[in-house]
């Protein structure tokens, strides 16, 4: 279990603070490394015969060297790691002056060996957390069942109910803004937060709310878990905006609420919750193509400022909910007016957008067709 780059840079440590002779050696009884670096790679009789006797300790005086091959006076004892022995180590002189410094040493090892393995498999999980992260956003069907296995191995469940929040700051800061979020008391074992490919970071956030009440509560849930964090970042004077997505509860569409979150940042729209531009995402998403077929004859066949007075009025009273008193505020002219420029249009149309809905959606379309040409 000890490999010699590790043995190498005990040996190192542990000679800056010691003029004593140290070895290191595997279960074999090799030694790994040495202050005397001639001793390197041999055998080692005393430490191996040890290890096979399960002895904790060997003392070897002048008199046994001859008994041993590769040996020299002084002191083996074993090292383990979570009580299993994992090899061994020596220092050579005189053993009644060596005896507290072995064990100040074999302390040391053991200490350094168990932090090393900790490094390690922090590293190791980091990296199954990054590749499943990545995995997270990615929109490829085939990778559903290794996603799934990847999220029970790393003890994230993947039916829970989440909402992502995308934060945006600047590069210098996305680290801090991540350690704000870990640190939140709200933050939970089963939250998401990473930086994504885009170098934005991500907030996969957990919701209790059961669907009876979901709408009604979880903004401010989500309030509850973000004023905090806000208040921070703005006391450390860091720059930031939030976005927050779609409800997910199955792993596989989560690459959608990801998308839902960069749409809503592309179009600058701070500190928005997704579910309040649903229309607007979704025709926003209708291929130019599919208007192009529907609309193109009928566009082709109204004169420039008919299409342009068309895309004006339409736009406003979409805005306002189809409220013609609010439109014609918002146009600053009269209400008549508002509504003998709209009749010019239900007579041009032979429609009603005002009570029907499909004449509503005919001339919403028609209004995106518009702006796309312009």
């Amino acid at each position: 279990m000890i490999d010699k780059e590790f043995a190498e840079r005990f040996i190192e440590e542990i000679s800056e603070n010691s003029s004593y002779s140290f070895l290191v050696f595997n279960r074999k009884g090799i030694i790994l490394a040495a202050t005397e670096k001639e001793r390197e790679g041999a055998f080692h009789e005393a430490a191996y015969s040890m290890m096979q006797d399960n002895k904790n300790m060997v003392t070897i005086e002048n008199s046994d060297v001859k008994n041993y091959i590769g040996v020299k006076a002084g002191i083996n004892v074993i090292v383990s790691h979570n009580h299993k022995m994992i090899g061994a180590i020596a220092i050579s002189g005189p053993p009644n002056e060596i005896r507290p410094v072995i064990m100040v040493a074999k302390m040391t090892f053991e200490k350094m060996f168990d932090y090393e393995i900790f490094k390690k498999q922090t590293l190791q999980n980091s990296d199954k957390r990054e590749a499943f992260y990545g995995l997270l956003l990615d929109c490829e069907p085939r990778n559903a069942e290794k996603l799934n296995k990847m999220a029970k191995n790393l003890d994230f469940s993947s039916d829970l109910l989440r909402v992502p929040i995308l934060f945006t700051t600047t590069s210098n800061n996305e680290n801090i803004v991540m350690t704000t979020i870990q640190k939140s008391e709200y933050f939970r074992q089963q939250d998401f937060v990473f930086i994504s490919r885009k170098q934005t970071l991500v907030v996969f956030k957990s919701i209790d709310k059961s669907s009876s009440d979901l709408f009604k509560h979880y903004r401010k849930e989500l309030f509850k878990f973000l004023n905090p964090i806000c208040e921070t970042l703005t006391e450390k004077n860091i720059s930031y905006n939030y976005f927050v997505g779609s409800f997910q509860n199955s792993l596989n569409n989560y690459h959608f609420a990801y998308k839902h979150c960069l749409w809503l940042a592309e179009r600058n729209l701070p500190r928005s919750f997704f579910y309040d531009y649903v229309d607007d995402y979704i025709q926003s998403i209708i291929p130019i193509q599919e208007l192009n077929g529907i609309y193109h004859t009928i566009e082709t066949m109204m004169d420039p400022k008919m299409r342009t007075d068309f895309h004006e009025l339409f736009s406003v009273l979409k805005q306002c909910n189809y409220n013609l008193v609010e439109s014609s505020e918002s146009l600053n002219i009269h209400k008549n007016t508002l509504i003998f420029r709209l009749n010019k249009y239900k007579e041009y149309f032979n429609f009603n957008p005002i009570h029907d809905s499909e004449d509503r959606a005919f001339a919403d379309f028609l209004c995106i067709y518009i702006n796309l040409l312009f």
